[in-house]
């Protein structure tokens, strides 16, 4: 099960503050079980994360919606282990260049 893995994309999120530029942040908290095991050869197991990178523009700032393929996550299976996702805003504005 863990050599398929699990596949995660962030659609959309909702409620949120005006004027910022949001970006998504995924990664894996392991159960306390999991915990000392070590990351596997292929990668797998240790430190599963990825961040939202493609934004659709179109949506509004308050519901930021990215376009982003789905991740593959190969974390160790436990019933605590956790998929934290957390939001980061930044405060942006776009001044062109006249020159």
């Amino acid at each position: 099960q863990q050599q398929a893995g699990v596949r995660v994309r962030i659609a959309q999120a909702f409620g949120l503050p005006d004027g910022l530029y949001v970006n998504a942040f995924a990664r894996v908290l392991r159960g306390f079980e999991s915990s000392h095991l070590p990351e596997l050869p292929q990668g797998w197991g240790g430190e599963e994360k990825f961040v939202t990178r493609r934004h659709d523009f179109r949506s509004l700032q308050m519901s930021p919606r990215w376009t982003d393929q789905s991740t593959v996550l190969h974390p160790y299976l436990h019933p605590h282990t956790v998929l934290l996702v957390q939001l980061f805003g930044l405060s942006a504005v776009y001044i062109p260049d006249l020159r």
